[in-house]
């Protein structure tokens, strides 16, 4: 018999899901609390389609309390979402590079991946690719927005020294837009305090992306003969 031969399934757990309410193990319906349930293989890789459980049979299932069922599936959703934030923030800053010249690509990544050796180009494509995949992944509920078409209008206040003081969404009404710029300037509006309007796909991914606009600046400021951007 092979050593990694096991009796009972492995899994691991994903998250919360809040798009269903309907366990796939026992057909219970209007659960609070249904977990993603990805199998794994005998050397602990996913393998396989996502099981939905509610926490009764996860538990069952895992040979775990509900409480550390309910407390992993907590923590997982936080990394799902740090990494869903990861991905608005890597698709804000490298998107509009995409289709750019290699010189303009070039500018992008290593202004602010000064160490890196690697051609800007794949990088930035990869980058691309990963945080798009991340986004459209469906484990945990619908896919969320992930390309241009998607960016909204930020207000990003800096200070004197470059570091973002606000970022806030712009209203699409005009009376509405015009109030947050007006609280803006009443809160915002001393010397060296400097207003933006960024696109992004996040209030957080447009803060990265007023910083990846300083950091290309100074980078052609130090290279005045790299070329336009």
């Amino acid at each position: 018999m092979s050593s990694h031969h096991r009796a009972t399934p492995q899994w691991i757990i994903k998250g919360v899901v809040d798009d269903t309410d309907t366990c796939e193990c026992c057909g219970r319906t209007n659960l609070k609390r249904v977990v993603a349930l990805m199998p794994l293989d005998a050397d602990g890789n996913e393998e396989g389609d996502v099981s939905y459980y509610g926490t009764s049979c996860a538990a069952t299932a895992l040979r775990w309390t509900h409480t550390r069922v309910a407390n992993t599936a907590r923590a997982a959703n936080a990394r799902a979402n740090s990494r869903d934030e990861w991905a608005r923030s890597a698709i804000s800053r490298y998107a509009r590079w995409e289709f750019a010249t290699v010189r303009e690509q070039a500018a992008a990544w290593f202004s602010c991946n000064a160490h890196d050796s690697g051609p800007a180009s794949e990088r930035i494509y990869k980058l691309l690719a990963d945080a798009r995949a991340q986004l459209a992944d469906t484990t945990l509920g619908p896919a969320r927005p992930h390309s241009m078409g998607d960016f909204r209008p930020f207000l990003v206040i800096s200070g004197r020294d470059e570091r973002v003081l606000l970022s806030l969404p712009v209203p699409a009404d005009e009376a509405e837009r015009e109030e947050l710029h007006r609280a803006a300037r009443r809160r915002f509006g001393r010397p060296g305090h400097r207003p933006s309007t960024l696109y992004a796909l996040s209030g957080e991914a447009a803060k990265d992306v007023f910083y990846a606009n300083r950091n290309l600046e100074r980078y052609h400021q130090h290279r005045p003969n790299f070329g336009a951007y």
